[in-house]
This record gives structure tokens, C-alpha cells and sequence, in this order.
């Protein structure tokens, strides 16, 4: 697997995209201003989003609060590291999909899991949503309403709305 080295100016756009100014590849090929959207992690917008979505300010607060982690990251590294994905197919922004990892002295580690360590990964929070989401969905298909005198119930189920 590939191993490219980032260097020059890193731009973050945000807490998983980030521009780097100088892409070294192999045999001294070098790419300039290559947009890495990094792999295994999902931060909070830090502005308005395509098609006019407004976030709400709080996200963009994480947003933002994300995006100041990921400087402080690279600031910290002594080398910045990429490793795209195998197949080295880009997403449908044109970005490079990758895997960043951060040296410093002879310690590397991952900026996505480096994120979620410190509470800047929003897939934690989705998962806890997505679950909370099922469980009242479950609640509710086993709920059981009862109509009718108390000595011959009708038994019915509310109606299922998944959503």
C-alpha cells in the first residue's frame, strides 16, 4: 500500500478535508493542492452547507471547534502522512480518500482515531441517535393498546411509522 507524505502549507477546511499544498508521490512526483477528505471520520460542518442546509449553530460550533483540533494536530506532528485507500479512486468531489497519520518522534497515530479520542467524531453521536431512534421504534411496536371494558379487551397495535 501507498504512503504519501504531506507537505508545505496544510489548509483545513474542515475537521475531515484538508488541503494539502504539496502531495509527494513516488519517483519525486509531487501534486500541489490535492483536497484529502480523511477516511474513517465524520466531523460537524463548520458552515452552511451545499444546496442552502442551514446546520444549526451549535454543529457549527463543534464544527469549527473540530476543525481548530486537526491544526493542532498537524502543528504537533513532526511528519503528516496519507494512505489512500487501495484503490485510489477519489470521492465525487474530486477529493483523495485517505488515511492521515501523524509522527511525531517515533510515535504515529491516525488522525481519525486521534479525533474520536478527543470528542470531535460525530459518528458516536449518530450511532447513539440511530439507536435511541430503534429503541423508541421497538417501544412502540411493542406497545399494546387496549380498547373496550376492562372485563374483554380489544387488543390493537399502533400503527408502525419507521422512519
Amino acid at each position: 500500500q501507498a504512503i504519501f507524505q504531506i507537505g508545505g502549507d496544510v489548509r483545513v477546511v474542515d475537521g475531515d478535508t484538508l488541503v494539502a499544498e504539496h502531495y509527494h508521490l513516488a519517483y519525486g512526483v509531487i501534486l500541489g493542492n490535492q483536497t484529502i477528505r480523511v477516511l474513517d471520520l465524520d466531523c460537524w460542518e463548520v458552515r452552511r452547507g451545499r444546496g442552502g442546509i442551514d446546520y444549526h449553530p451549535e454543529e457549527i460550533e463543534k464544527g469549527k471547534a473540530a476543525t481548530e483540533a486537526v491544526k493542532s494536530f498537524i502543528n504537533a506532528s513532526d511528519n503528516v502522512l496519507a494512505i489512500p485507500t487501495g484503490s485510489g479512486k477519489r470521492d465525487s468531489f474530486g477529493r483523495i480518500l485517505a488515511h492521515i497519520v501523524g509522527i511525531k518522534g517515533d510515535k504515529a497515530v491516525t488522525l481519525s482515531e486521534w479525533m474520536k479520542q478527543n470528542g470531535h467524531d460525530r459518528t458516536k453521536w449518530q450511532e447513539s441517535l440511530s439507536a435511541a431512534k430503534e429503541a423508541c421504534y421497538e417501544s412502540r411496536r411493542n406497545q399494546r393498546w387496549y380498547v373496550g371494558s376492562s372485563e374483554r379487551p380489544v387488543r390493537h397495535n399502533l400503527p408502525l411509522l419507521r422512519p
